[in-house]
């Protein structure tokens, strides 16, 4: 059974997912609700990809379903998209099809619309190795985590959280290209950090583990000098105030100290 999809969809899956992609992206239907569960479900095209520590996830309306799931190796991935986002210049309207049998991904113009039309074909990837347990690690049930130590020492909350450059990376990007807030969910310290970008796509990064059996103290803020400035009174019309420009206000615990005594005197 073949699947047809618009051409900005899929272009749109592969392209977002290639960001967090190692060896390839993992595709596979079902049915589901596509607008942030208004009303009706659709078949969707869903697709994940993992570099190891970083997995990104998300899906796009589709026509039909496939047999099975199939890993579309990164090379592939680059050659589909190569082939068929030139299509989009003159024809917003442009479809596939993706069929997939005996281990082979077949993409091809739809053939209702352009007969004989372009057509890529390649090996589907090794799904044996791929981790199972990626779509559990991408829900919430790390909301009230309990981590311990191999010798079931209780790990607490801290409020410092390390990732490196290279992790964050692809999501930095993701947003940019979608146009949407990078929101982030950090549960604990040593727990995946869930990210959430527009309303489709879902994420998870693994945090750097610092060694907070040691030196517990690192986690409680950040250990760098801060030298303030001297500078003239603000004027009356000054620049924005950094704790009132979110529209919450903030006070740091000497100034909550102080208004206490005021209001006590």
């Amino acid at each position: 059974m073949a699947l047809r999809i618009e051409t900005k969809y899929l272009v749109e899956l592969l392209g977002t997912l290639a960001y967090t992609a190692g060896s390839g992206i993992l595709l596979h239907t079902t049915r589901g609700y596509p607008d942030g569960g208004e009303p009706g479900t659709s078949d969707l095209l869903v697709g994940t990809s993992t570099t190891g520590r970083a997995v990104g996830h998300t899906f796009v309306v589709a026509y039909g379903l496939l047999p099975q799931a199939a890993l579309w190796p990164i090379e592939d991935v680059g050659a589909v998209l190569a082939s068929f986002r030139p299509r989009l210049k003159d024809n917003k309207d442009h479809a596939l099809e993706v069929e997939l049998a005996d281990g082979l991904v077949v993409v091809r113009e739809d053939p209702d619309l352009f007969g004989n039309g372009l057509k890529l074909e390649f090996a589907a990837g090794d799904l044996q190795d791929y981790p199972r347990e990626i779509w559990s690690l991408l829900t919430d049930e790390h909301l009230h985590p309990r981590v311990e130590t191999p010798e079931s020492v209780l790990v607490p909350r801290s409020p410092r959280t390390d990732y490196t450059p290279a992790d964050l990376a692809p999501f930095v990007a993701i947003a940019k290209h979608i146009k949407c807030e990078l929101q982030l969910f950090n549960y604990h310290q040593r727990l995946p950090t869930l990210v959430q970008i527009g309303h489709k796509f879902r994420g998870l990064i693994r945090p750097v583990v610092w060694p907070d059996d040691r030196s517990p103290t690192l986690g409680e803020g950040p250990a760098s000098d801060v030298y303030p400035a001297t500078l003239p009174p603000r004027t009356k019309d000054a620049v924005v105030d950094l704790r009132t420009a979110t529209g919450i206000r903030t006070s740091t615990a000497n100034e909550l100290h102080t208004e206490e005594a005021a209001s006590n005197a």
